[in-house]
């Protein structure tokens, strides 16, 4: 006996792990680091964005920038109004004079006058869209730039954009030549076949062949549209050519078609209720005015100045409120479109890597 272990050799103290050799710290992200996939540097995330986060993006960049976005607006707008007011107005005057002529019991007065009235705003319409084609290419520009967290003052802006205004306006008229033309020629074909039933009395088909091209003609207008939302941003940001910025929309939308045509009926839909809770009462407004002075055929030019400025106002304060949201959304697309396709965020995200993220 006595052959047990000795006294004293159990497992000797002090040898389990090291004071402060725990789970290292300081290890895990760097301050102020977050996954691409959520980095925010501006407006939007700088990822493929989400439905929600398109129409969120286009206030946003309201929001972040009134003075730029809604100033630039109220001003090029408001210019546009005082050229076109007094155009409207006087040749209102005139054509009413005209009609003023004829019976008062002529069942074609009342046809006359709207096209007497639809005559004399065109003028007016085309200095308004001008205006537009120059705001909507400012507004672009500066939601670009607010993708990045940047503020472009209205004198940077208009420095940037003014080199580029002819081949904006140019990129407009094409546009517009192109769907024009591609929807004539897609309704053309079954409104001629129809004429020629038509002519031979074949009725029945001839109506429904007419019928047949109203839906064709809108399909394509809305098509054409969806294909070459992304124009006007490849125009600016890349630097191109009117016809390559068709070609170039074309490309980028041809895979989202749905998703694309899906977002811009939603953003047409907002600005056409919230445009018409404005411009609707001024224009009833402006009607009884007309009906209260007895200018109903427009003959009275400071009653035409009255009625046509009540119009402008409307049209003033909703474009200054609508038009950046929408020329907002229409940006935020085609840049959404470029991340999907091109791996754009990454390339907007090279330069921001040593900023915080906002």
């Amino acid at each position: 006996t006595g052959y047990g272990p000795p006294t004293g050799y159990g497992p000797p103290t002090g040898y389990g792990p090291p004071t402060g050799y725990g789970p290292p710290t300081g290890y895990g992200p760097p301050t102020g680091w977050m996954p691409p996939e959520h980095r925010r540097t501006g407006i939007v995330p700088l990822r493929p964005l989400l439905f929600s986060e398109i129409l969120d993006g286009g206030f946003q960049a309201v929001r972040t920038n009134p003075r730029t976005m809604m100033g630039i607006s109220a001003v090029v707008l408001t210019l546009a109004a005082l050229i076109s007011i007094p155009v409207q107005a006087g040749l209102e005057s005139v054509l009413g004079s005209s009609m003023a002529q004829l019976p008062e019991n002529d069942p074609a007065v009342p046809l006359q006058t709207s096209l007497a009235t639809l005559v004399a705003t065109l003028p007016g319409s085309l200095v308004v869209q001008l205006a537009v084609i120059v705001l909507n290419a400012m507004l672009v520009v500066a939601v670009s730039s607010a993708t990045l967290g940047e503020k472009t003052p209205p004198a940077a802006l208009w420095h940037r954009v003014r080199r580029r205004v002819p081949a904006a306006i140019g990129l407009a008229l094409l546009t517009g030549l192109v769907i024009a033309g591609v929807v004539a020629v897609g309704a053309g074909v079954l409104v001629v076949p129809a004429v020629l039933l038509l002519t031979a009395h074949q009725g029945v088909p001839g109506v429904l062949l007419i019928v047949l091209a109203i839906p064709v003609a809108i399909g394509l207008y809305i098509v054409l549209q969806v294909y070459l939302a992304a124009a006007a941003p490849a125009l600016l940001l890349e630097n191109l050519g009117p016809v390559r910025a068709l070609r170039r929309s074309w490309r980028l939308v041809r895979h989202s078609f749905w998703r694309t045509l899906g977002i811009l009926f939603v953003g047409y839909l907002l600005v056409s209720i919230g445009s018409s809770i404005i411009v609707v009462p001024l224009t009833i407004v402006g009607n009884l005015l007309d009906v209260g002075t007895g200018n109903s055929t427009h003959t009275q030019f400071w009653w035409n100045v009255a009625r046509a400025a009540l119009g402008g106002v409307g049209q003033i304060v909703a474009g200054s409120v609508l038009r950046p949201w929408w020329s907002a959304v229409i940006a935020i697309v085609y840049l959404d479109l470029r991340m999907r396709r091109e791996g754009f965020d990454l390339e907007l995200l090279r330069p921001t890597d040593g900023r915080d993220p906002a």
